[in-house]
Parts: structure tokens; sequence; C-alpha cells
């Protein structure tokens, strides 16, 4: 009859159901909050990575039409394509090269991402 006793006391313990939710939340909780951090944190570096393309894209359709255009003038037309857009300066390399009596200008851009959140 012990065995029936614990038998019962089981079936109404697992008949309760009040705060089941809560332990369900706490278990779920931070697996969804790592998720939307890195869903921010990419969000973010894709925002600046499509932003330093701009620039430099931005920065290129510049010295093509200011062919007296200097190397400073250049990485400030990129840079202000930039502005305001992460927590550091990008740094902008002008690159000038003449093939076959054509003259060519190449800008590269690069930035070093930091992330907002420590634990991604």
């Amino acid at each position: 009859m012990v065995g029936a006793g614990i038998a019962r006391a089981m079936r109404r313990l697992w008949a309760r159901i009040e705060g089941t939710s809560a332990v369900e939340f706490a278990i779920i909780a931070p697996v969804l909050i790592v998720l939307l951090a890195g869903i921010v944190e990419a969000s973010r570096l894709m925002w600046i990575r499509n932003s330093i393309q701009t620039a430099t894209e931005e920065a290129a359709r510049f010295a093509m039409v200011s062919i007296d255009a200097t190397d400073d003038d250049i990485a400030a037309k990129a840079a202000t394509y930039f502005d305001g857009v992460g927590s550091g300066d990008p740094d902008f390399t002008i690159n000038h090269d003449t093939a076959d009596g054509v003259d060519y200008v190449t800008v590269n851009g690069a930035f070093a991402f930091e992330p907002l959140f420590g634990i991604i």
C-alpha cells in the first residue's frame, strides 16, 4: 500500500502546472537573448561592410571625375560617406597604376569591427 500512496502523490504533483511557464522561460531565455545579440551584431557588421563599400565606390567615382584630386581629397571624400557608422575611423588606401597609357585609381577601405556584446 505504500507504493499506491506514492503513486497517488506523484499523480497529484504532476497534475499541478503552476509555474511551468516561468520554468520554461528561464530555460529558453538565455538562448533567445544570445540569438538576438547575434542578430544585432551580424546586422551591424553588414551595415558597416556596405557603408565601406559605398564609401569606396563614391571615392573612386570622385577620383574618375576629378583628375587633379590628391589622395587626401579622395580619402576625405570616402570618409564623408562613412561618417558616423562605427566607433572608429576607417582606413582608406588609394593606389595609382598606369597600363597601356590608361591611368587607374584603386580605392580600398578597411575597418576594425568592434562588437557591442562581449559574448559573441
